[in-house]
């Protein structure tokens, strides 16, 4: 993985925690990806970029996510499974 993102480690472990605490396991897309990928992004993203922030919730915060582009959020639809 090339790390050509800009990434707010700190702000992206504060929303997966909300994620958490929260009964719909939900956050806004806008908001992941411009802690992802970097503030520019907000509301300026592509495919590219939410395979990208996939790829960040799998490898580094061992869970796995879908986007709705229609409500515009990502869930959190399992963990990963280290064995």
């Amino acid at each position: 993985m090339v790390d050509v993102y800009d990434m707010d480690v700190e702000g992206v472990n504060e929303i997966v925690n909300e994620m958490y605490d929260s009964n719909e396991m939900m956050c806004g897309i806008s908001e992941i990806v411009s802690k992802v990928c970097g503030k520019e992004y907000y509301n300026n993203y592509g495919k590219k970029e939410l395979d990208y922030v996939k790829e960040v919730m799998e490898e580094w915060c061992r869970i796995f996510v879908e986007f709705d582009d229609y409500n515009e959020v990502m869930s959190i639809v399992g963990e990963v499974d280290d064995n």
